[in-house]
């Protein structure tokens, strides 16, 4: 009995953490993210698009002609932007705190970015309405 009662505890467990980062997965996904601070070199916005495919793609603004894709996850809480291939030079990895509807960007095991360097702290708003 006491098996049973300790496998349904287990399970209902997994559920709620199963839930919860899917929940995360679905709130923040197939919306656009812009930087507080503008785009390179003060032309244009700075945003970020999560598909809810998993994929995700930023423009760091209209003076930049490089446009930034691959997979986006959530790990821990933590929003987590890969690109394996940036632009041939280095693989990068971006990672972010999610707040509400906003994105706080996490200096600590990210790369930033090709022309706007990010510092810790600094937000992404959601610009989904």
């Amino acid at each position: 009995m006491s098996r049973k009662l300790i496998a349904a505890a287990m399970t209902a467990a997994l559920a709620l953490i199963l839930t919860g980062c899917s929940g995360v997965s679905s709130d923040i996904s197939g919306k656009t993210y812009v930087y507080e601070n503008g785009g390179f070199d003060g032309i244009g916005e700075f945003a970020i698009r999560l598909n809810d495919d998993g994929t995700f793609s930023y423009y760091e603004g209209w003076a930049s002609s490089y446009v930034g894709y691959e997979n986006w996850t959530v790990e821990n809480g933590e929003l987590v932007l890969s690109d394996d291939e940036y632009i041939g030079v280095r693989p990068f990895v971006n990672r972010f705190k999610i707040d509400g509807d906003d994105l706080v960007f996490s200096e600590e095991g990210s790369t930033n970015f090709l022309y706007v360097t990010v510092a810790d702290g600094e937000r992404f708003l959601c610009d989904n309405e």
